[in-house]
């Protein structure tokens, strides 16, 4: 199995955090960075951070100079995604099964169900959530803006070698050429919003629920956070990995407004959970790292660094 993700250089300790949980729980896989960015010293990239790196500019993509002209920093590292997933199956045609991941994840547990996934189906997705809302405590995101911004989160995205597979990377490339926009009205969310019709467009594909698997802000209300002796879980499932999409590490009330959602107890694994996150981030000299401008978007002021504007739909929607 080979995981991978893609990021600009602001965003190498996250990665580096997601690359070193990965390997923990499955030491036999490799880890790949996809850089949306001009490559830099070689020592950003060590110290077993990851087992290979791959520059968006190797890949060849048509008209990828319009790309860069067009879209935003977020655009861009979505856009850019089937790309990368037809580049990695050339480059490692020994490896069957690709995992995208975004990279403010961390892993906790073995992805076990994703790996029997494979067994029969091509395509792997993680709804944002699969449980009707009638009201619950701890509802960040309603309904109506799932429908908006797309029924599967792809901060996770599984493929496995296929014809299936092939003819999606080709129908997802040609839509993400000009359409990978972030535009809710206009029916589109980046590269995600085309994901709803691959269930229908494919029929080799699987969607896991409720097993642990892309837990967020958004699915909080119907995954409750315990302990099992040392281990984490949500709701039955042993957490496989967490999904820290839109965490201000600089406000004071972030992690406070989403623990202060659910019951105490919860709460109290909610801020250990963010707080352990950070630490690792620091470990990876966060500070350092997430000043680094990108080549893609240095001259253009306007661009917000990836991830900057799910945070500011995270803190109008938790306060």
């Amino acid at each position: 199995m080979l995981a991978f993700t893609i990021c600009s250089n602001n965003y190498l300790p996250y990665a580096a955090v997601l690359s070193k949980s990965v390997k923990r729980v499955h030491p036999d896989w490799l880890f790949i960075l996809c850089l949306v960015d001009h490559k830099g010293p070689d020592e950003w990239y060590e110290n077993g951070r990851f087992d290979g790196l791959i520059e968006v500019e190797e890949l060849k993509i048509p008209d990828f100079t319009n790309m860069v002209a067009n879209y935003s920093l977020v655009e861009l590292n979505t856009a850019v995604k089937p790309y990368f997933f037809s580049h990695l199956f050339e480059s490692f045609p020994h490896k069957v099964s690709l995992i995208y991941l975004d990279p403010d994840i961390q892993v906790f547990s073995p992805m076990s169900e994703v790996v029997d996934s494979f067994e029969k189906s091509s395509i792997i997705l993680v709804p944002h959530f699969s449980t009707p809302q009638f009201d619950q405590p701890g509802i960040i995101t309603p309904e109506n803006r799932i429908l908006q911004r797309g029924l599967y989160n792809l901060g996770f995205l599984g493929l496995k070698r296929s014809r299936e597979t092939a003819e999606l990377l080709d129908w997802w490339k040609v839509k993400l050429q000009d359409q990978c926009l972030i535009s809710p009205r206009k029916g589109l969310f980046v590269d995600q919003k085309w994901m709803d019709l691959a269930p229908l467009y494919f029929d080799n594909t699987v969607i896991l629920k409720n097993l642990g698997y892309d837990v967020a802000y958004w699915n909080l209300y119907e995954n409750s956070l315990q302990y099992k002796g040392a281990d984490l879980y949500a709701n039955d499932h042993p957490l496989r990995f967490y999904h820290f999409s839109a965490f201000d590490k600089n406000s004071r009330d972030y992690v406070e407004n989403l623990a202060n959602k659910f019951n105490p107890k919860m709460g109290v694994i909610i801020r250990e959970l963010y707080s352990s996150y950070h630490a690792l981030l620091n470990q990876e000299k966060l500070i350092e790292y997430q000043t680094i401008p990108c080549v893609y978007s240095q001259t253009k002021p306007k661009h917000q660094g990836i991830f900057q504007c799910i945070k500011a739909v995270f803190r109008k929607w938790c306060s």
